[in-house]
């Protein structure tokens, strides 16, 4: 009897975004698999596949939207019982990655919570993640597993050149953007600005940042803000308020960024200037000393130099003085061997 047992994929989605999963299945023409998820009165979750996993490819559509903490749980259980299901290979689908603005140590104890996730996600046994837009790259090495990270920047910057073709600057509201947006620029062959912020004290009203002025050309252009991350929309309206003001400062002509450069690059930091140590004495307080004092006092130096290597070679010696004497009474080899014969 021969048993034939065919690869499938099946596509299961968590609570955080049923209709972006069901449009996802609608477009392959496949059915979303049957997932059972629930909460007991204390909070914790319970999941249950009603349907056979075994020797499937399954793809979990999880977004760890608010709440955060929920949904990234609520995935982590659903990768663990597809594991315990013999499911063939995992792929944790996640289109906003939560926890990735914390991929570093800003300040002495922090934790690095994208890396934390990442271990999460791996040991529930999770093979492959996709991902959309990350925060920063990096987090990609956070991981063990085979990782796809997809950019929505082509889909984008089609909508952008259709509508909004002329005049369009892109603008970067902070300098951790400034990447993302040069590869808007260069995709759009737009100009590009940059605006520098600041961030205000915790407790103070008004916008979460404070924008001090713009580095670039934007008066009378339409300007393509470009951002990844929204909580409040502080950083954004701000920005956008100082490009809509008219009395908005700004710097320089626009910037266009160059594939390759053909000048070569330059240090970005300044030589150091030659400054007088301490110990320096200005003409008028000592008088300047003449050539053969100077020449003197080198020789003194190099004399005491020499003194001091002699004296540690003696010292190492063991003979402080006197050169050690070969003994006189050591006989040649071959007058040692002929009376070893005879």
């Amino acid at each position: 009897m021969e048993i034939g047992i065919k690869k499938r994929a099946t596509i299961y989605s968590g609570t955080s975004n049923l209709p972006l999963a069901q449009e996802i299945t609608d477009h392959l023409g496949m059915a979303l698999g049957e997932v059972s998820i629930s909460r007991f009165a204390s909070g914790e979750i319970y999941v249950r596949f009603q349907e056979s996993a075994r020797g499937t490819d399954a793809f979990v559509i999880q977004t760890h939207c608010s709440p955060v903490n929920e949904m990234i749980m609520e995935q982590l259980l659903m990768i663990d019982a597809l594991k315990r299901a013999s499911a063939k290979r995992i792929n944790a689908v996640i289109p906003f990655y939560g926890y990735a603005r914390q991929d570093r140590k800003s300040l002495a104890r922090e934790p690095i919570s994208a890396r934390l996730v990442a271990d999460l996600l791996q040991v529930a046994g999770a093979d492959r993640v996709l991902s959309v837009d990350l925060h920063s790259g990096q987090i990609q090495g956070f991981f063990d597993i085979p990782v796809d990270h997809l950019t929505a920047l082509p889909i984008l910057a089609e909508f952008v050149e259709e509508h909004h073709r002329d005049n369009v600057v892109v603008v970067a509201p902070d300098a951790g953007r400034v990447r993302v947006a040069e590869k808007y620029s260069l995709h759009l062959d737009a100009p590009l600005a940059l605006m520098r912020k600041r961030r205000m004290p915790e407790g103070k009203g008004g916008a979460a940042a404070e924008v001090l002025d713009i580095v670039g050309d934007v008066a009378g252009k339409r300007c393509l803000v470009v951002d990844d991350m929204i909580d409040t929309g502080g950083t954004l309206m701000s920005a956008v308020n100082h490009l809509c003001s008219p009395a908005t400062p700004s710097s320089g002509s626009p910037i266009r960024p160059s594939r390759r450069s053909s000048s070569p690059t330059r240090c970005r930091f300044p030589r150091r200037s030659r400054t007088r140590s301490r110990s320096y004495r200005s003409p008028r307080s000592s008088p300047r000393p003449s050539r053969r004092s100077s020449r003197t006092s080198r020789c003194r130096r190099s004399s005491r130099g020499r003194t001091r290597r002699r004296s540690r070679r003696r010292s190492a010696s063991g003979d402080p003085r006197r050169r050690r004497k070969r003994p006189t009474n050591l006989r040649p080899p071959s007058e040692i061997l002929w009376r070893s014969i005879v």
